[in-house]
């Protein structure tokens, strides 16, 4: 996690802090897929990692559908799906990549080390999915945030902490005991949507803190050729839309949580 250092190109350049609250990182390239290509077909990439992820498991993906006419009920359709890929899990579990016939993924779990390592290991295992699906195209690319900020209790206002929060109509009862909130945020200059999602987890046992969850997923969609030199560039875009959005969320009093 970083700090604003100088600002540069319309984006602000950030400096790392220890005791980060990222519980997950997710890097994800969505690809078009061919249909007639079976998951199996992903076996090789598994095998080429499996001397630092030997844990192997199928990702299975199920989808439903149903219609609804005027002058009739509602038509279910059979679900579809099943097996499209592998899991595959580092020797100390911090890390699990996906191989997938529709994309790739990436997730660093908590210890969350820093970027520049998370994305270099990320473009190590695309180059290996590259060489062995082969895909026609990326169609989303996606780096996604969670992060578990422990707030001491007790406090007036969520805004004491963090800057975008909910608020109750003056006359209700102002206490607030749980609450989801998603906001869509589209940013020009990051050429990206970040979709930010707030929500609490119950107090710790003792009552001491209370755990609030801030989910960061910055999304550029469009078609773009596998082998795009532009790629991580792109990446480093959406890193860039993800501190924004995280730093000019949370207070200093928040920072200070970091410390």
């Amino acid at each position: 996690l970083t700090l604003p250092s100088v600002l540069h190109s319309n984006m602000t350049v950030y400096q790392s802090v220890p005791n980060a609250p990222i519980t997950e990182a997710l890097l994800d390239i969505q690809v078009a897929r061919t249909e007639d290509v079976d998951f199996t077909a992903l076996e090789p990439f598994c095998d080429a990692i499996a001397a630092e992820y030997p844990t192997r498991r199928h990702r299975i993906e199920w989808q439903a559908a149903f219609s609804v006419s005027d002058d009739g009920p509602a038509i279910a359709a059979s679900p579809g799906g099943g097996t499209v890929g592998y899991l595959l899990t580092s020797r100390d579990g911090s890390q699990i990549a996906q191989a997938r016939v529709n994309g790739f993924s990436l997730s660093r779990l908590r210890p969350y080390q820093d970027w520049n390592r998370f994305r270099a290991e990320a473009q190590r295992l695309w180059e290996i999915y590259l060489e062995i699906a082969q895909p026609r195209m990326i169609e989303r690319i996606a780096l996604r945030y969670i992060n578990r900020l422990e707030l001491p209790l007790p406090f007036e206002d969520f805004r004491e902490y963090v800057r975008t929060a909910p608020e109750i109509a003056p006359g209700l009862p102002q206490s607030l005991s749980h609450f989801l909130m998603q906001l869509h945020i589209p940013s020009s200059v990051h050429d990206a949507v970040a979709i930010v999602t707030e929500t609490l987890e119950p107090p710790k046992d003792d009552g001491s803190l209370l755990p609030f969850i801030l989910d960061i997923d910055a999304v550029r969609k469009g078609s773009l050729h596998p082998n795009d030199p532009t790629l991580w560039e792109r990446f480093e875009k959406l890193h860039a839309l993800k501190n924004e959005i995280f730093f000019q969320t949370i207070t200093e009093k928040t920072k200070a949580l970091f410390q």
